[in-house]
């Protein structure tokens, strides 16, 4: 995160998340795979911390940072990785 975080109203949310379920899972089967990936979410709402006004600094707003620390939050929140997820208002 680039500046002290800061607070305040989020209306951002994880979307088109493209989760990774066969890293460790050898021992899955492919119902199994199907499974777990019909339970996890494709869009996911986001903690405030995660707001445009936190990635902004004077040089201008970092998306790419953004974008990179949500999808790491996504993967700690639901205990997979995934490919990548776009962030929407």
């Amino acid at each position: 995160m680039l500046a002290e975080e800061r607070t305040g109203e989020n209306n951002m949310r994880a979307t088109n998340v493209k989760w990774d379920v066969t890293d460790g899972a050898e021992e899955m089967t492919e119902e199994e795979i199907a499974d777990t990936l019909a339970s996890l979410p494709t869009e996911v709402e986001l903690p405030e911390k995660f707001n445009k006004e936190n990635y902004t600094d004077e040089d201008g707003y970092h998306e790419d940072e953004l974008v990179e620390d949500a999808s790491d939050w996504v993967s700690d929140e639901y205990g997979f990785c995934n490919y990548g997820i776009q962030v929407e208002e």
